[in-house]
């Protein structure tokens, strides 16, 4: 099972502050993941792993219940004095009997960089626990690093809690003794922070989606996902 122990300084190696408010360019990023995984509308979120609560943030702001799960006690603690509704809860080492959402259900589960600090294991029981938790016909927004590209080094090996890589194979492998199937795997969102470089910034996405294409076509016939960081859409079947 995860250990806690590589959670301990975490928080200050990430500069997660409560104080860094919702940044304009990541409410725009939030609301393309949203779009993009086709949930145009929803009044209850959860938020698996919330770190500094931006995306719970976002979400009040649209006028949608936010609940998050987190394991970093100080996270909980800080969010929580922001008028939050989180809890300290691990979704794959704690007793369901604790579940403080235990019987509720949510439109939207989201965990961002979250399923790649887990074991092979504890990432199908994570995925069926969330299966408990989503409505009927609502969605699990995924994003980790990309196994299936070769840029994704940088994001997988910059942390050492990260314990597995992943594909949309391996995901689907992963869904199949749950309740749950794979309904999307794409590049995360792109989002042009800063404005100035926008233009610049855009010619490069259209670059690399012709790099993507041609690699794609060259290699497997089909285009396939390169971007460093994937996000996966689940479903109930």
């Amino acid at each position: 099972m995860t250990s806690k122990i590589y959670y301990e300084t975490y928080q200050e190696w990430k500069q997660w502050e409560v104080e860094n408010h919702l940044e304009p360019w990541l409410a725009r990023y939030f609301s393309k993941e949203i779009g993009q995984a086709r949930l145009h509308l929803f009044s209850s979120v959860l938020e698996i792993g919330f770190g500094n609560g931006e995306f719970l943030e976002w979400v009040k702001t649209r006028g949608a219940v936010a609940v998050g799960l987190e394991i970093i006690p100080e996270l909980v603690k800080a969010v929580s004095e922001c008028g939050f509704e989180v809890y300290h809860w691990n979704l794959v080492e704690d007793d369901e009997a604790q579940n403080p959402i235990k019987g509720r259900q949510f439109d939207c589960i989201v965990a961002f960089d979250v399923l790649e600090h887990f074991t092979i294991e504890e990432a199908q029981y994570a995925l069926a626990r969330m299966a408990k938790l989503l409505a009927p016909k609502g969605k699990i927004i995924l994003r980790f690093p990309n196994g299936a590209s070769p840029f994704y080094l940088p994001l997988q090996n910059g942390d050492y809690t990260h314990r597995i890589s992943l594909t949309k194979p391996k995901l689907e492998h992963l869904c199949i003794n749950t309740s749950l199937q794979l309904e999307s795997y794409r590049n995360s969102a792109r989002i042009a922070n800063k404005r100035i470089t926008a233009p610049l910034k855009w010619c490069f996405f259209r670059f690399r989606d012709a790099i993507e294409i041609l690699l794609g076509y060259t290699y497997y016939g089909r285009r396939i996902p390169l971007d460093p960081a994937a996000t996966a859409v689940l479903a109930h079947k």
